[in-house]
């Protein structure tokens, strides 16, 4: 789905639909963005931990398992390729960090996507997003978002209301699914078929 919105728009709607009270999670923090992500999480009512290794550097995810401490755990954050240092992290090992502790997997490709290889679906994240102005060369402000059966089960379940109305994918996912009920808000057209026309085929850019 695109979101009217900059990439960190991805990385609230990713957050607010997924934590409530009582929940557990982890983002992991190897620079300014995915700081920004231990940021907006924090300002949930979910508990945060943040794993947190030097900039430049990739956090391991052993030191996830570990911060877990084996508890069940809602969700755990990370940038594929941290957008203020371009480091790039490997996601296998988280995943399977996650389907341990029960966890959903969140993903912010902002740099990454279009730039680097990445698979949704085989490598199992839950949530990506992106930013429409980095790597896949489109205009500003409509990043897309995808979410797994596992997130949208969680969306459809939560015990309290979304706390933002205008980052609810639930009506997002209406208007884009087969209800095609009224949109939560006014689309870029102009955006959504610039991002046509700039779709990956022969010739243009991956």
């Amino acid at each position: 789905m695109p979101l009217s919105a900059s990439g960190s728009g991805g990385i609230e709607a990713s957050l607010l639909n997924t934590l409530e009270e009582g929940d557990e999670a982890i983002v992991c923090v190897n620079g300014w963005f995915s700081d920004r992500m231990w940021e907006i999480a924090g300002r949930t009512p979910a508990k945060v931990t943040r794993v947190e290794v030097p900039y430049g550097t990739t956090v391991n995810p052993e030191d996830v398992r570990a911060a877990a401490d084996g508890r069940i755990t809602q969700i755990i954050g990370l940038a594929q390729g941290e957008t203020s240092s371009g480091v790039l992290t490997q996601l296998a090992g988280f995943r399977k960090v996650a389907d341990e502790l029960g966890a959903l997997l969140i993903v912010d490709a902002v740099a990454s996507l279009a730039g680097v290889p990445l698979n949704v679906d085989r490598e199992r994240i839950d949530i990506c997003f992106s930013g429409s102005q980095k790597p896949s060369a489109r205009l500003r402000a409509c990043p897309p978002i995808t979410v797994s059966p596992a997130a949208e089960e969680v969306f459809r379940n939560r015990k309290t209301k979304v706390p933002s109305w205008y980052f609810d994918l639930t009506t997002a996912m209406n208007y884009w699914g087969k209800d095609r009920l009224y949109p939560p808000h006014a689309a870029h057209l102009a955006h959504l078929r610039a991002a046509r026309s700039h779709a990956p085929g022969p010739g243009r850019r991956p």
